[in-house]
């Protein structure tokens, strides 16, 4: 269990109009040795809160937002989206019913009326109601079996989860939390890397799931690298990412190739039928001083089903998960430094519904 609480360390550290996005210039300079212009997308602050602490996963049903606080206790918020009032806050340090350790998941149920919750730490599935007057239920707590999962994301009745100490790293459960199926997962590095370097760097990744099940794409938080798999995990491509990489690798002083990462690529994602979104980062991990920096990501890239980037927008505030309503356009999300949720609005003009073609 120490090992696994320090590696887990590791890991965590409604609609609205708006006029045309600006065109600001980019980070870093292209092969072409120009300036990419990039849209921004305004971060309209919805809610700002120090009860929030470090609001982490997002997700949007009916016209609440349920996020997750990676600072714990309380671990997780139920907001209004429309005026980023906090309904409840709930989720203390512990193992009891409504308890967590860690939340790394929320999934709410189709009708709105409760989430199933992930502790990573515990290994736990809790259904959490939205209505705060029926209380979690022991009975609505199943624990996911060995190899530990750090990842979660829903995938049709199931769940499909990371697991970092498996060969076979993508493990699908059904919905009461057994192993359906398992597949293998890439690791980072090429066959030169130590195989425990290359578990190191891989470890760290999103999933996002479509919502008709038949896709999902694994985004890792440590190379620019995203991949398209099919409704049983397999691999089917990459995606076509700007800043491609397979990690961060460097000899060590002793000679020894380790795993040394420098920033931060892809910290979460969103699927929709039609397109997927990954928030790009591209920030340093390491302050001067050594002490790690927010993965929050200040682009988001759109891609369609079969990998094609469509298009980059810039973020005025950095974000650290988002969500996006039915609409297809309106997005909110967190920022994990200054404990706050923003609303931003896709521009009309995007075609998103010709991406699924």
């Amino acid at each position: 269990m120490t090992s696994f609480r320090f590696l887990f360390a590791i890991l965590v550290c409604v609609g609205c109009e708006r006029p045309s996005p600006k065109v600001i210039r980019a980070a870093g300079t292209p092969a072409t040795g120009q300036a990419e212009s990039i849209p921004a997308l305004p971060a309209v602050l919805i809610s700002n809160s120090p009860i929030l602490g470090k609001p982490g996963v997002i997700t949007l049903t009916d016209s609440v937002l349920w996020v997750s606080d990676y600072g714990g206790d309380p671990f997780l918020h139920l907001i209004n989206a429309n005026s980023g009032r906090i309904i409840w806050s709930k989720g203390a340090v512990g193992d009891g019913p409504g308890d967590f350790r860690s939340v790394m998941a929320v999934m709410p149920s189709p009708d709105g009326t409760s989430a199933i919750v992930f502790d990573a730490t515990g290994r736990r599935l809790t259904k959490v109601n939205r209505n705060p007057k029926i209380p979690s239920n022991i009975g609505d707590v199943k624990r996911l079996p060995l190899p530990m999962v750090f990842r979660l994301a829903r995938l049709r009745e199931g769940y499909i989860g990371w697991s970092p100490d498996s060969i076979t790293h993508l493990i699908i459960f059904d919905s009461s939390g057994a192993v359906r199926t398992r597949e293998s997962g890439y690791l980072l590095g090429g066959d030169s890397v130590p195989h425990r370097q290359r578990v190191s760097a891989s470890n760290n990744v999103s999933i996002c799931a479509r919502p008709r099940g038949d896709r999902l794409i694994v985004a890792y938080l440590y190379a620019g690298r995203i991949e398209i798999r099919d409704r049983d995990a397999k691999f089917l491509r990459l995606a076509d990412v700007p800043d491609s990489s397979d990690g961060e690798f460097k000899v060590s002083s002793k000679g020894e190739l380790g795993w040394s990462p420098t920033k931060y690529f892809y910290p979460s994602c969103f699927a929709a039928d039609s397109f997927f979104v990954a928030v790009y980062s591209g920030s340093a991990n390491r302050a001067a001083d050594k002490s790690p920096l927010p993965a929050d990501g200040t682009q988001l890239q759109i891609y369609d089903w079969n990998g094609n980037l469509k298009a980059k927008f810039i973020t005025t505030e950095p974000l650290r998960s988002i969500t996006i309503g039915k609409d297809g356009r309106t997005i909110f999300g967190t920022n994990s430094v200054n404990s706050s949720i923003y609303r931003l609005q896709l521009p009309s003009d995007l075609k998103l519904e010709a991406m699924s073609k």
